[in-house]
């Protein structure tokens, strides 16, 4: 993927669920809880995002979490190198498809509500 389109998937899926799930949220919890718990998920999403920042710094050439899996466990036991990059691909992949699902529940949900009678 190039970083543009990864920055289109990335904003779709922030934008699609999340942004029109927030509200409901901070209605349930409160004000206040439901401030607390958007810093607290900002502060985990900056610290991972830093995270994966420096290990794709050591390893430029991988363009997915499957070959950064590869690189990173390049010097691993064979089973390991074998399975890790499969395993997170499909996780990947599983989430990507779990996303594309909530927007499309979302999205229909938000349309069934404007031309409700």
């Amino acid at each position: 993927n190039s970083t543009a389109l990864t920055s289109v998937l990335i904003i779709a899926d922030v934008a699609g669920a999340g942004i029109l799930s927030v509200p409901v949220a901070i209605a349930k919890l409160g004000w206040l809880a439901g401030g607390v718990t958007i810093v607290a998920c900002l502060m985990i999403n900056v610290h991972i995002s830093i995270l994966l920042w420096r290990v794709f710094m050591c390893f430029p050439q991988t363009r997915s979490y499957g070959e950064l899996a590869a690189a990173v466990f390049e010097t691993a036991p064979d089973w390991q190198r074998r399975w890790v990059p499969f395993v997170l691909s499909f996780l990947q992949g599983s989430y990507m498809f779990s996303m594309l699902g909530v927007n499309v529940l979302t999205s229909g949900k938000s349309l069934g509500m404007m031309f409700y009678s």
